[in-house]
């Protein structure tokens, strides 16, 4: 008998060091199976016929992805991933939402199929700073930023989430903010859910710069954040405010750079990494010099 319970041993020792993730169908609840599971990008294996994996807690990685070809892809930073269950989304069901949603704004179809990207959304990880770059047109004052926020991925209130504002002067050199325009970050909120969000910045009596400037948007520590975690239609997400993104037109002036100070490659950590396909929808308002 010792040998039955020396392996009757190892196996709860095995599994007590696991573990159990199940995936399932967003709409359905049904277990999906052959979803292939990556650690930071390195895939590790695949979900059985009743959607179940087990992963090693003792394995080192940044990010999980849940890949299929039936569905659209995700993404979860290893500090976000505390449920056992894990969400899908097929990719028609994404399609028949998209659609429907762009018969009342947008006539997506000719988007679609004409090659453009449509309108979306961004959210973030705590601790992270994303500035968009607005070129020069005429002189005068800064008055006002202004944010589009949104709430995404069916998640309601994201819009009405804290963050800090700020601005930043460029380097025109490396064409990397360089430093601060107001000393201390503002701490604000879109309280109302304005489609728009206003922030008034003239006590500042800040002049627009010759050589364009960037809007800051940052997302705040983890611990002021009363709600850290939401389950989205993508799966779990970090309970942070969102913003909206748009697509870059050819030659466009404006771009987008998010600060990384956490992932799986050591080249980006602590770098401004810039945003080539959308810019992420914040600007400003001027009062004109007379």
């Amino acid at each position: 008998m010792k040998p039955i319970v020396t392996i009757f041993s190892i196996l709860i020792f095995q599994f007590s060091f696991c573990q159990d993730i199940k995936i399932l169908d967003f709409n359905t609840n049904q277990p999906i199976e052959n979803v292939a599971v990556a650690l930071d990008e390195e895939c590790i294996g695949y979900s059985d016929s009743n959607g179940n994996f087990k992963i090693k807690k003792s394995l080192e990685y940044n990010s999980l992805r849940f890949s299929h070809l039936s569905y659209e892809i995700l993404v979860i930073e290893k500090q976000r991933f505390t449920e056992p269950i894990i969400y899908l989304i097929s990719k028609s069901e994404t399609l028949d939402e998209v659609e429907i949603e762009a018969k009342k704004k947008y006539n997506l179809r000719r988007a679609i199929f004409g090659g453009l990207k449509a309108s979306a959304g961004s959210n973030f990880n705590w601790n992270t700073k994303v500035v968009t770059f607005i070129p020069f047109e005429e002189e005068g004052k800064i008055t006002t930023l202004t944010y589009q926020l949104v709430d995404m991925l069916g998640v309601k209130g994201l819009k009405y989430l804290k963050f800090k504002a700020n601005l930043y002067a460029i380097d025109t050199l490396t064409r990397l903010p360089k430093q601060k325009l107001i000393e201390e970050d503002i701490l604000t909120s879109n309280k109302n859910g304005d489609r728009i969000y206003s922030l008034d910045i003239s006590k500042y009596n800040i002049q627009m710069p010759k050589e364009g400037v960037f809007v800051s948007f940052i997302i705040l520590d983890y611990d002021e954040y009363d709600m850290k975690n939401v389950m989205s239609k993508g799966g779990l997400m970090c309970a942070t405010p969102a913003i909206k993104t748009r697509t870059r037109k050819n030659k466009e002036k404006r771009f987008s750079l998010k600060y990384t100070e956490k992932g799986h490659d050591p080249e980006l950590i602590n770098k401004w990494i810039k945003n080539d396909d959308d810019f992420y929808v914040m600007g400003l308002e001027l009062e004109q010099d007379k």
